[in-house]
């Protein structure tokens, strides 16, 4: 069951969990609904809250650990293969034109939903794309021009993360070799 109501500032939306349930209730901000996208992304984020409580994976209570559940559920979402609804609901804008009688008047809109923004659910996306070997036209495809150009801005700083070819040596290897590729990033992120 899904359901528009008020939620608190920054909240896209929130599921009722409940343990043994095959359902579940969803609540959706009511300044999601202006947007098709963000209504989409936030169905996406609760309903893979729904696929990690259903195999009872949450981070261990802690300093941040319900703002680290999210950004789990964000990244479990793109894993599910809802990265494309997460990416075009994230952050959206809306411009529309009227006119008065002093001429026209522009007014955008914008609305963001979800743990992480654009930049770094594009990273995630693209090591899922690059993990499954999708091709770039099958991945980009639908995306609005937005979404695109964190894609491409993301492939372009991070090269040796999303070289298609680092999961299929780790996969030969079996599981215990780091790619050369990452070598070097991985010691100038430390």
């Amino acid at each position: 069951v899904v359901a528009v109501k008020s939620q608190e500032e920054g909240v896209g939306g929130h599921i009722e969990l409940q343990h043994g349930e095959p359902g579940a209730f969803i609540e959706v901000a009511q300044e999601a609904v202006k947007f098709e996208d963000a209504v989409l992304a936030t169905l996406a984020h609760e309903i893979t809250h729904k696929f990690l409580h259903i195999r009872d994976v949450a981070i261990t209570p802690g300093l941040n650990s319900q703002l680290d559940d999210e950004i789990l559920t964000d990244i479990t979402a793109v894993f599910l293969g809802l990265g494309k609804l997460m990416l075009r609901g994230c952050e959206c804008k809306k411009v529309s034109t009227q006119e008065d009688l002093q001429g026209k008047v522009t007014t955008t809109e914008t609305y963001k939903c979800g743990y992480l923004d654009g930049s770094q659910l594009s990273l995630v996306y693209l090591v899922v794309c690059a993990m499954r070997r999708i091709p770039a036209h099958a991945y980009e495809d639908g995306l609005h021009p937005e979404a695109l150009a964190k894609l491409w801005e993301c492939r372009r700083t991070n090269s040796p993360l999303l070289d298609s070819g680092w999961y299929e040596r780790i996969e030969k290897s079996g599981g215990t070799t780091v790619p050369e590729s990452l070598t070097k990033t991985i010691s100038d992120l430390q």
